[in-house]
C-alpha cells in the first residue's frame, strides 16, 4: 500500500508545519472496528462556546420515549470527563423513518486563544455509549496560534463519495482540518425509493459514512434542492443548525464565526429576493460582520446554487438562473465586501476573478474589492460530474476539466485566505490560490 503524507500537497503554501505530518495510509479506524448502537455521531457549532452533539439509536422511537435518556460526558482529559450535558430523544416520520435521534447541547471550556481539545462520549444507560471521540475547537476570531484548514464541500451523497469521505476522515484525524462546511445536496435521499417513499435509510447510511469525520470536527451545512423532500423534514431533524444563536427566525439560514471567518449560511431553496425575510436577515448580518473586521477579518457566504458559473451541460442554470440570483444578492455582497461566495449545484469546480456585475475588478486576488465566486460541487454525488465549460469567459479565473471528485481546503490568517482544490482520489492539489489584504 502506498503511504501518503499530508505534507506533500501543502508545502507550496506552507499551510501546515511539521506537527501535522502524518502517515495516512491506514484507512481503518478504531471506531470502524467497534460495533456500537450509537451511530451517525456528528457535531455542530451552537453559538460561541457551545456545540450540539447529534446521533442515532437504530431502534424504533415508539410512543413511550421516556426510556430514552440521552446525555454526553466530556472534558479536556481523556480519563476525566468532568462535564455532563443532557438532551432530548425524538423522531420524525418522513420517508418512513421511525428510529430515534438524540441531540445534546453542551457548553465547552474553550480557551480564549488558540484551540481547546475536548474528549467526549455520548449515549445513555439503556442503549449504550459511543466510543470516546476527540474534537479540537477553535476560537471564533483569527489567532496566530491556530493551525489547520477548513474543508469546503458541496454535493456529497451516500454513493460515489467514498474518496472524498476517506480524505476528510484522514485529514480530520491528522488535525489538518478543523471544520467541514457543506453547501447543500447532502444525502441525495430523494434519488432513492421514489415509488414507496421509503428512502429515509439513505440518510442513515450517509450519516454513518460521514461519522468518520463529523465526530472529529464541526459539520456546518446549508440546504440544497435534494433536501427539499417532505418539506426538508430529514434535513431539519438530522442537521439542526444554530439559527437562534444568530438571531435568525428560520432553521434554513444562520451565521457563525470560526477561525477568523464570518460564515453566513443561507437557503437558495427559499425566497431570498430583496423583499424576503431571508434577505433582511442576510443584509443585517453582513452589515454587522463588515463592522467586525478587526476581530473576524473574512466573510464567506455559502448557499447551494451558483451566482456565477459557466457549465455547458447545466447551461440553463448559468445563463438564465444565475443572473436572477445575482439581481437579488450581488449588490449586497459587493457593498458589504464579502470575500467569497461558495456554492455547489453544478457538479464541477470553477472560480472567478473578483467580479461585480460581470465586470472583472482585478486580475489578481490582492485587496480584491469584489467577491470571488466559487462553484465546488464535485465532492461525490450519485449523478455524473460535469467537466463542461463555456469557452472564453472573461471573469472566469480557473476551472477543473476532469471527472474526478474533489473539495476545497482554506486556511485563514489575519491577512490571507489560502485555498487549495484537492482531487480526492490521490490528494493532489489541482488549483492553488490566495486572497490577500494589506
Amino acid at each position: 500500500m502506498v503511504k501518503i503524507s499530508v505534507c506533500f500537497m501543502v508545502l507550496a503554501l506552507g499551510l501546515v508545519d511539521a506537527v501535522f505530518t502524518k502517515d495516512l495510509s491506514t484507512k481503518g479506524t478504531q471506531r470502524e472496528k467497534i460495533s456500537n448502537p450509537v451511530e451517525g455521531v456528528h457535531v455542530a457549532l451552537w453559538g460561541e462556546g457551545f456545540v450540539r452533539y447529534t446521533w442515532l439509536n437504530p431502534v424504533p422511537h415508539g410512543p413511550d420515549n421516556t426510556k430514552f435518556n440521552p446525555w454526553c460526558k466530556y472534558g479536556t482529559s481523556s480519563t476525566n470527563f468532568n462535564h455532563t450535558a443532557r438532551g432530548e430523544a425524538y423522531t420524525y416520520t418522513a420517508g418512513m423513518f421511525n428510529m430515534t435521534l438524540n441531540s445534546v447541547v453542551a457548553e465547552l471550556p474553550i480557551q480564549p486563544d488558540g484551540y481547546t481539545q475536548v474528549n467526549y462520549q455520548c449515549g445513555d444507560s439503556n442503549y449504550g455509549w459511543s466510543p470516546v471521540y476527540s474534537i479540537q475547537l477553535q476560537t471564533p476570531g483569527v489567532s496566530q496560534t491556530q493551525r489547520g484548514n477548513i474543508a469546503l464541500i458541496a454535493d456529497l451523497g451516500s454513493t460515489n463519495g467514498s474518496d472524498t469521505i476517506t480524505a476528510l476522515e484522514q485529514f480530520a484525524e491528522s488535525g489538518l482540518i478543523k471544520m467541514v462546511v457543506h453547501a447543500g445536496d447532502i444525502s441525495y435521499a430523494d434519488n432513492f425509493g421514489k415509488r414507496n417513499h421509503n428512502n429515509s435509510y439513505i440518510w442513515v447510511e450517509y450519516m454513518k459514512q460521514i461519522e468518520k469525520f463529523t465526530s472529529w470536527v464541526p459539520y456546518m451545512t446549508a440546504p440544497g434542492n435534494h433536501e427539499s423532500q417532505y418539506d426538508f423534514a430529514a434535513y431539519r431533524n438530522w442537521l439542526p443548525m444554530p439559527y437562534k444563536s444568530s438571531d435568525s427566525e428560520s432553521p434554513f439560514w444562520f451565521s457563525f464565526d470560526y477561525m477568523g471567518i464570518h460564515f453566513l449560511s443561507f437557503s437558495t431553496e427559499h425566497s431570498f429576493n430583496q423583499s424576503s425575510a431571508q434577505f433582511a436577515f442576510m443584509q443585517q448580518d453582513l452589515i454587522q460582520a463588515n463592522r467586525n473586521r478587526d476581530s473576524v477579518p473574512w466573510i464567506i457566504v455559502f448557499g447551494h446554487r451558483p451566482l456565477y458559473c459557466t457549465s455547458l451541460v447545466a447551461e440553463h442554470r448559468c445563463v438564465y438562473d444565475a443572473p436572477v440570483f445575482r439581481s437579488y444578492l450581488e449588490d449586497l455582497l459587493y457593498q458589504q465586501r464579502v470575500d467569497v461566495y461558495l456554492c455547489g449545484h453544478d457538479h464541477s469546480y470553477e472560480r472567478t476573478y473578483p467580479v461585480y456585475r460581470e465586470r472583472v475588478i482585478r486580475r489578481d486576488y490582492h485587496n480584491p474589492q469584489a467577491p470571488i465566486y466559487i462553484v465546488d460541487g464535485e465532492a461525490g454525488n450519485p449523478e455524473p460530474n460535469d467537466p463542461s465549460f463555456q469557452p472564453d469567459v472573461e471573469w472566469r479565473a480557473n476551472f477543473y476539466p476532469g471527472w474526478d471528485n474533489g473539495f476545497l481546503l482554506v486556511q485563514p490568517t489575519p491577512v490571507a485566505l489560502q485555498f487549495q482544490y484537492i482531487r480526492s482520489r490521490d490528494l493532489t492539489p489541482m488549483d492553488i490560490f490566495s486572497i490577500t489584504k494589506d
